[in-house]
């Protein structure tokens, strides 16, 4: 009989503050759920499942083990059985539930984000489309810088937090606009932009994109690299910067050494894009003034397919036959398509290009093209090698070596600002980082980069 009393006592002293616990919380864990709409789901509904869950379950598990004192009580009402045993299904249809939001609701994710929630968030804008040819082939590079500088600094993951925007090499950069202000006004303060394309009209928005959104604390940066052309605008007082080659040191190196070679007549072939134009256009104003005289010449839409190409090339033959050099701006397979195509019509005359073509993999499908072709290029200038490296990546390719160079000069330089943006044009512009790379800094917020003139020489 004691031992029947002390149940009777712990099922009364257990079912009442658990009734009411649990209809308290599942009552909240309603009205956060379905009446207040506007409030997103948040730590404080994924919380209030666990509990409901926990709540739901210890009811079950003591009635169970009390199912024969309960049969015998003379309590009141929320101990009978034909209360309990419904609460018992509500119990359970409640754990179902608040199951299914954990599960498909993603908490999981919830904890990712808290767990992201101290780290410093930097948003690229690269081209990952597909459909863009050539340019998306840069794009490929790019992803690969981004592999390699994870693989030799993996405990930069637990301090920053990357988003890729695939910035589709649109002429309307509206979705990117949006994109981007959302991202400010959610309290981004560091985006990195890639191609002339996108980060020339950007570098000029970005100040304004930048007062439209409003933002808290320190100032937005944005950093634009792989990006050539001499119409990106930077700015410290913008906090608008780049880290690439540029058009204008490319074009003043190969115009000077190609008149070094006694060339004088140059012909050009470019991408009709920003980057062909601001190459085309550097080179012919330094062409122009060491003498020599420029008689015609092709810009190449970047989707053009080998025939495409093969037929623009056609109509300018005589042009190009003419021309003591061609200088070339292109990416990708359309480099290739290009000495295909020179190949093919028997235009001999030798090739001046700019970087790209010093990059092994867009070397390989014109190997044998290159080895009877007289073909000059240039490179970015090294002053060593880093000693952590068991691969040559980033020394032989410009693109995915400068995706790379451009993270480690960023994080360095939040690194000496303390993850503040604030004081970082300062430090951008006086740090000489990475010392294995020749630079100096240019125009307000450009750092110019040293460069090589090569003759290509492929065994």
């Amino acid at each position: 009989m004691e031992n029947e009393n002390n149940i009777r006592k712990l099922i009364d002293k257990l079912y009442k503050p658990l009734f009411l616990i649990y209809a308290i919380v599942f009552l909240i864990y309603l009205f956060i759920n379905y009446v207040v709409k506007s409030i997103p789901l948040s730590y404080v509904f994924y919380t209030l499942s666990i509990i409901s869950i926990i709540i739901g379950l210890s009811i079950t598990i003591v009635f169970y083990k009390n199912k024969r004192g309960e049969s015998d009580a003379d309590d009141s009402y929320i101990i009978k059985r034909r209360f309990v045993i419904p609460f018992i299904l509500f119990s359970l249809t409640s754990f179902v539930f608040a199951s299914y939001y954990l599960h498909e609701k993603g908490f999981s994710e919830a904890l990712d984000e808290h767990s992201c929630s101290g780290k410093t968030r930097i948003v690229l804008l690269l081209p990952c489309n597909n459909n863009l040819g050539a340019a998306w082939e840069d794009g490929v590079r790019q992803i690969l810088g981004l592999t390699y500088f994870f693989r030799d600094h993996p405990d930069y993951t637990s301090q920053y937090e990357f988003r890729i925007i695939d910035h589709g090499m649109k002429e309307d950069l509206t979705y990117i606009r949006k994109e981007i202000l959302e991202e400010i006004q959610n309290g981004t303060k560091i985006f990195i932009s890639t191609m002339s394309k996108v980060s020339e009209p950007l570098s000029k928005e970005f100040p304004a994109l930048v007062k439209s959104a409003k933002p808290s604390g320190d100032p937005p940066i944005l950093i634009c690299t792989i990006a050539s052309s001499p119409e990106i605008t930077t700015s410290t007082k913008d906090n608008v910067f780049r880290f690439y080659i540029r058009s204008q040191e490319e074009a003043a190196l190969l115009a000077e050494n190609g008149r070094k070679l006694n060339y004088e007549k140059a012909a050009f072939i470019v991408v009709n894009d920003a980057y062909g134009d601001g190459a085309v256009n550097a080179f012919m104003e330094d062409w122009g003034k060491l003498g020599g005289s420029l008689i015609g010449g092709t810009k190449l839409n970047g989707l053009y397919s080998d025939e495409q190409i093969r037929n623009s090339l056609m109509e300018h033959r005589q042009s190009l036959q003419s021309a003591d050099m061609i200088f070339l701006a292109h990416y990708g397979s359309g480099v290739d398509k290009v000495f295909t195509a020179l190949d093919i019509l028997g235009i001999q005359a030798p090739v001046l290009a700019t970087h790209t073509l010093t990059i092994p993999d867009w070397q390989k499908p014109i190997k044998e093209i290159l080895q009877k072709r007289t073909s000059y290029s240039c490179k970015p200038k090294y002053a060593t090698r880093m000693p952590n490296h068991s691969d040559d990546e980033v020394y032989e390719d410009a693109i995915s070596g400068f995706m790379y160079w451009t993270l480690d000069r960023l994080i360095f330089c939040l690194n000496k600002t303390q993850g503040k943006t604030e004081n970082f044009a300062d430090v951008w512009i006086s740090a000489n980082y990475p010392n294995v790379l020749e630079h100096s800094p240019k125009n307000d917020g450009d750092i110019a980069v040293s460069l090589d003139f090569v003759k290509i020489d492929v065994k």
